[in-house]
């Protein structure tokens, strides 16, 4: 994706990220995306240090029912570090993470 070249160039584009945080307000459109793509877009926005509390708030619902979708700890990680870096608490997804923690192999 987009976000994701930007992220790894470490760029921070204002008018694209505007954007895409319009986008993940929609919890519709994000419900229609894939979970891998969702924690993508996740992780390119913790990069940038990209932060709307209604983005994070419905990209973390949308998350939180498909952790099981992980298969280790270094996946865990990478799904719930954006959140945190931004100190974004969303109880439901800490919950699934914690919970799938303990079934997963060290990553």
């Amino acid at each position: 994706t987009v976000t994701s070249c930007f992220e790894t160039l470490e760029i921070y584009h204002p008018q694209w990220m505007n954007a895409v945080l319009e986008l993940g307000r929609d919890q519709f459109a994000i419900q229609k995306v894939s979970f891998f793509q969702v924690a993508q877009f996740m992780r390119a926005l913790g990069r940038l240090g990209a932060y709307d509390e209604a983005t994070y708030h419905n990209t973390a619902q949308a998350l939180a029912g498909d952790v099981h979708l992980l298969r280790d700890a270094g996946e865990l990680t990478d799904l719930i570090e954006p959140f945190a870096r931004a100190g974004h608490l969303h109880q439901p997804l800490v919950d699934a993470v914690l919970a799938r923690h303990g079934e997963v192999p060290a990553g």
